[in-house]
């Protein structure tokens, strides 16, 4: 992996600061709600974290995330990897 523990460890704990907690029912037709968690410094930071790793590190976390979904398993990493690179020529992963 070129990707550093670290980088992984940060994007995991800066998502999960995001997380909404699902007791909490959000409008729909609320725009200033949806906008808040979109538009914060907190997303921001994260999107911008996730901006300045290089192409590598960004497919690898498009892979962590794969294979933590179940798209992918542990066993198909390179072809996670490769996947990532094509699905996402310049593997950046939105927050949203």
């Amino acid at each position: 992996m070129e990707i550093a523990l670290d980088t992984v460890c940060f994007v995991i704990a800066k998502a999960r600061e995001l997380v909404i907690d699902e007791d909490r029912e959000i409008d729909e037709d609320d725009e200033d709600e949806s906008l808040a968690f979109t538009s914060s410094p907190e997303v921001d930071e994260l999107r911008e974290f996730i901006e300045n790793l290089n192409d590598d590190e960004q497919s690898e976390l498009i892979a962590i995330a794969w294979i933590g979904h179940g798209t992918f398993t542990a066993e198909d990493w390179d072809e996670a990897v490769d996947s990532a690179l094509e699905e996402h020529p310049k593997a950046r992963p939105t927050i949203s």
